[in-house]
């Protein structure tokens, strides 16, 4: 799960196949990163800029300032039981994004329950056993980083980053 903001309303056309119309404020990405690379490439990915634009979310990219992940080592996909407990929340899902190639309304979601990036941290390490990863931990991330589960329930914190390198 990707933490996005957006400073102003923007158009964002995919593929030049369709054009998304979202508002400013803070956005949650859901993906699964099972390509070559895996978890920490697909982060560092969605922190910069690519030239090449391949997913939905590489159209946005240009577009948000990141604040941060949740993530989760897992052989499964998780993003649709993620987009189920987003709606859960009161996230506005923005239909047709980054859903393409499963049953999902989209998987992008507009945060303005109040609850910002903090608190919704805190209820995903709960409920989906993630762990946080900050802006600036993305931007250090090595190969051979692993990510711990999170600690839940009055535990100090989620211990995020176990770096190999």
């Amino acid at each position: 799960m990707l933490f996005l903001e957006l400073t102003s309303s923007q158009e964002i056309t995919v593929r030049s196949l369709r054009t998304f119309s979202l508002h400013a404020g803070l956005y949650c990405y859901l993906g699964s990163a099972m390509g070559s690379g895996g978890l920490v490439t697909r982060l560092r990915r969605h922190s910069s800029e690519s030239t090449r634009k391949h997913w939905h979310i590489d159209y946005l990219v240009p577009h948000v300032k990141q604040a941060g992940a949740l993530v989760v080592q897992s052989a499964d996909h998780l993003e649709c039981r993620w987009a189920s407990w987003a709606i859960r929340f009161g996230a506005e899902c923005v239909t047709g994004f980054g859903a393409s190639d499963c049953k999902c309304s989209g998987h992008l979601f507009r945060i303005d329950n109040g609850l910002g990036v903090g608190r919704i941290s805190q209820l995903a390490q709960n409920d989906l056993g993630s762990s946080i990863v900050s802006r600036d931990e993305i931007a250090i991330l090595g190969p051979n980083t692993s990510f711990q589960r999170a600690r839940v329930r009055g535990g100090r914190g989620p211990g995020p980053l176990n770096s190999k390198r």
